[in-house]
C-alpha cells in the first residue's frame, strides 16, 4: 500500500515539475495577450516582463502618465478585449507580427526573440508612431507655442493693472 502510495506521490511530482517547466509563454501570440491584457490593465510592471528591452522606456512613460492621471482623479478608462488574430513569423524565426483587435480597431504588435524569448517590440504608441519622433515633434510644437504666448501678459498682470 506505501509503495502504491509512494509511486502516485512521485508522479505527481514529476506531472508538476514537467507543467512548471512548460510554464510561460512560449508563442508570439501568448507572449502578445499576456502583454497587451497588462497594458489594457494599466499594469506596466506585469507588461514589461513580456517587453523588449527598447521597449521598457515607453513602458516607463505610460506608468508614469497613468500614474499622473490616477492622481489628478482623471476617469481611467475600462480595459478594452484584446482579441488576437493572424500571427506572422518570420522565416528566421527572430521576429514576429501579431495582428490584433482592441475595441474593435485592428492594430499590429511587433514582437522579437530576446535570450530565445518572445517579447512585444512596443516602441510606437498605438496611432502616434515612433515615441521618440512624436516627442520631438510634441517638443516642436511647445517651443512654437511658448513663442505665440511671449507677447500675451499674464493673466496676474492684467489684474494689477486692473486694480491699480
Amino acid at each position: 500500500m506505501n509503495t502504491i502510495r509512494t509511486l502516485r506521490m512521485g508522479a505527481v511530482v514529476l506531472s508538476l515539475a514537467f507543467l512548471a517547466s512548460c510554464g510561460g509563454a512560449k508563442t508570439p501570440e501568448a507572449v502578445a495577450k499576456l502583454f497587451l491584457n497588462a497594458i489594457e490593465k494599466g499594469d506596466f510592471a506585469t507588461a514589461k516582463k513580456y517587453a523588449s528591452a527598447s521597449s521598457q522606456e515607453v513602458l516607463d512613460q505610460m506608468a508614469e502618465q497613468r500614474a499622473d492621471s490616477e492622481a489628478s482623479g482623471e476617469e481611467i478608462a475600462e480595459p478594452a478585449e484584446i482579441n488576437i488574430g493572424e500571427v506572422t513569423v518570420a522565416e528566421d524565426d527572430s521576429t514576429a507580427e501579431v495582428k490584433y483587435t482592441s475595441d474593435g480597431t485592428e492594430m499590429t504588435l511587433n514582437m522579437v526573440k530576446e535570450e530565445d524569448e518572445w517579447k512585444a517590440e512596443f516602441t510606437k504608441l498605438p496611432g502616434m508612431g515612433d515615441m521618440d519622433e512624436w516627442m520631438q515633434n510634441f517638443e516642436g510644437m511647445e517651443d512654437s507655442l511658448d513663442e505665440m504666448l511671449e507677447g500675451i501678459p499674464d493673466s496676474n498682470d492684467v489684474e494689477d493693472e486692473m486694480n491699480e
